[in-house]
């Protein structure tokens, strides 16, 4: 049934907004958008409207939002007062339903079609700023709509079906690779994407940005973009979202490093007794170092600074609203004011800091600890004791007297080499259908049947091998443990059915021996990085690391400070010739790593195991597992464990005893 309506002119300072429309949010944003758009396009589509209280004044009940944009046209000059509006008159009864109808009855120009009439603007020789004033949006939607036109063909296909939502359209849109999406939609030999958890956005970005450094490193903020790319940093920006990749991890480590440098120097002349700076120090080693007896007064901010305070806490205030009334419904805005308020704190934080005024004798008894927190940026903390040191009778007693300080492992190299680690063991375990089971059968029946043991840790049906490499650890995808596993893996993917339904069926066509080599596999591929029972774990099944790990530049002696390396040249060649290296310049000392410690054998001690000794390492052939770890043909797995082969003539003469003393030489058990 059609209402009665009459299309009429009047003037906007006659219109007011009606207490019955439906709509009571707007954004401040999207008011002066729609002004630009009457601006350019003039009045499309009538305001709906109701007679008023007054003789000629009317109530807007549909359409709001135009009427405010108008309005603020005359506020800022550039509309008249009396500008002619057209109205549709309507009776008072429906107004609310005509209210309602216009913002619910309503679809938005779906994404693809928008890149279509930008694209063909563009062709017509527009610019990006003229779209966006013609369509009332930020120009960085009409750019990002136009980075749609770099998906691969068949994946844009995708998303105009419907099989494909704009947010992973987007995270695909990282790289202009074609091939790079494929695989980042599809996967890749050996590690297809075939789930709905595989395809969201964040791990899309993960894949395409595996080898690259996200936005929410803690190095990244603290050295930022802009010194970043003013060194000459490669970045991969993301046109939907502040999101910034940086991709040369050690230039970021060596800007950062320069950073602390320079505020270490500060502190320096300051007149502290020592300073130290750390790219990461964890909560363990923070606690290490001593607090002393001294506190700071806190004096009275400058007035420029008192200025700056309260200009800061003011924009807090106001993107706190902000973020409360973001309607942007990819977040874009709500992230890149959380990254404005981020350095904002950041600012307040050092404006407190430099409040602190410390006695000369706390200055000459304790020192300064910098480094980068990982959750809370740039620390800065005064009035330290050393490890080791503590105050007696107002002197300094340990610490620097006891002996240097003993170099030690990140936290990101000790992560590496527990991946390294659960990699060989995985790799063990798909070698071993009757270890594979037996760990199985642990598990099952700690869960099942509480009370009789404890499990050293839990297997999960979710493929740990594939969420292992990634991000800043992309070198680990090269490890010849897991290189060996996927040779195993992709034995097997061409045969399993794609249908679920014919899973069963073809499972009772296997063999004893087949079903216990998948089970094997399915068992390795679902063992998490369990860094608490990683040494359990290889001692108790023979995984021994010398056979899969060896210190090169991607996996040590690049990653790791010169102290390190001299200390493991020490181990294999001496102190003195550590001593030398660890005198020489950086570049030096790491090609003299890599030629000490070749074909030694030498592990970091994570990676030791109870019978580590120092040697020849063990080969493939010796190795207690059953794959050639370094670009060897991974062995089908084997109808019984192997043992260590004798050669034949003597095969009688090894003793037990002696075989075991052979495996465990040169090696980790």
């Amino acid at each position: 049934m059609q209402t009665e309506q009459t299309i009429i002119t009047v003037p906007l300072n006659r219109l007011s907004l009606s207490p019955d429309n439906s709509r009571k949010r707007r954004s401040p944003a999207h008011i002066a958008a729609t002004l630009e758009s009457l601006k350019v396009h003039g009045q499309l589509q009538n305001v709906v409207v109701t007679p008023g209280t007054d003789a000629d004044h009317y109530l807007v009940d549909a359409g709001g939002t135009r009427l405010l944009a108008l309005q603020l046209g005359v506020g800022r000059g550039e509309i008249a007062a009396d500008y002619p509006v057209l109205c549709r008159l309507v009776p008072a009864a429906s107004a609310l339903a005509a209210s309602t109808a216009e913002n619910v009855i309503r679809e938005d120009m779906h994404p693809a079609d928008q890149f279509r009439a930008f694209h063909r603007m563009v062709e017509a020789g527009q610019s990006t700023a003229e779209i966006a004033a013609h369509f009332s949006v930020a120009e960085s939607v009409v750019v990002g709509r136009l980075k749609l036109a770099n998906a691969a063909p068949e994946l844009f296909e995708l998303y105009e079906k419907g099989d494909m939502k704009l947010d992973q359209l987007q995270a695909l849109a990282l790289t202009d690779d074609h091939d790079a999406q494929r695989r980042a939609w599809f996967g890749q030999k050996g590690a297809k994407v075939e789930h709905d958890w595989q395809r969201q956005p964040h791990r899309i970005r993960e894949r395409i940005t595996a080898r690259e450094i996200g936005p929410d490193n803690p190095l990244a903020k603290f050295v930022g973009v802009e010194r970043y790319e003013a060194a000459g940093g490669g970045i991969r920006r993301d046109m939907f979202s502040p999101a910034v990749y940086f991709s040369d991890a050690k230039l970021l480590e060596k800007l950062a490093g320069d950073r602390l440098a320079a505020i270490a120097e500060a502190e320096r002349a300051a007149g502290w007794a020592w300073v130290e700076t750390h790219l990461e120090l964890d909560y363990s080693g923070q606690s290490r170092y001593g607090h002393g007896p001294y506190h700071s007064k806190r004096k009275e901010l400058s007035p420029a600074e008192k200025k700056r305070m309260a200009a800061i806490e003011k924009r807090l205030q106001e993107i706190r609203q902000l973020q409360h009334d973001d309607e942007d419904e990819d977040g874009d805005t709500y992230q890149a004011l959380e990254a404005e308020a981020d350095d904002l704190r950041g600012e307040r934080d050092q404006l407190e800091a430099a409040r602190e005024e410390w006695s000369a004798d706390a200055k000459a008894k304790t020192g300064v600890l910098i480094y980068i927190d990982q959750h809370r940026g740039l620390q800065i903390d005064r009035g330290r004791l050393k490890p080791g040191q503590k105050l007696s009778g107002g002197k300094v007693q340990g610490g620097k007297d006891a002996g240097p300080k003993k170099p030690t492992l990140s936290q990101d190299m000790l992560a590496r080499l527990e991946m390294q680690r659960a990699a060989a063991i995985r790799e063990h375990i798909a070698a071993r259908p009757s270890d594979a089971m037996t760990l199985l059968l642990q598990v099952l029946l700690c869960e099942l049947l509480p009370g009789r043991a404890s499990s050293l840790l839990s297997v999960n049906a979710t493929n740990q091998h594939l969420a292992d490499a990634g991000g800043k650890f992309g070198e680990i995808k090269k490890a010849p443990a897991r290189t060996a596993l996927e040779r195993r893996a992709e034995k097997w993917l061409p045969t399993i059915p794609k249908n679920g339904a014919d899973l069963v069926p073809w499972l009772d066509k296997l063999s004893q021996d087949q079903r216990h080599e998948l089970l094997a596999l399915l068992v390795a591929l679902s063992l998490p990085v369990a860094q608490q029972h990683g040494k359990v774990l290889a001692a108790r099944f023979g995984v021994n690391m010398a056979t899969w790990w060896e210190p090169t530049a991607d996996t040590f002696i690049d990653l790791v400070p010169k102290a390190l390396l001299a200390e493991a040249v020490t181990e294999v060649a001496g102190k003195p010739t550590g001593d030398v290296l660890l005198a020489k310049k950086r570049d030096a000392a790491m090609a003299e790593t890599a030629k000490q410690l070749a074909g030694k054998g030498w592990l970091p001690k994570p990676l030791r195991g109870d019978g580590y000794t120092l040697g020849k390492p063990v080969t493939s052939a010796q190795a207690t597992t059953a794959t050639k770890p370094r670009g060897g043909k991974a062995a089908d797995t084997p109808k019984k464990s192997p043992a260590k082969k004798a050669p034949a003539k003597k095969a009688a003469k090894v003793t037990k005893k002696t075989a075991a003393k052979k495996v465990t030489k040169g090696g980790a058990r």
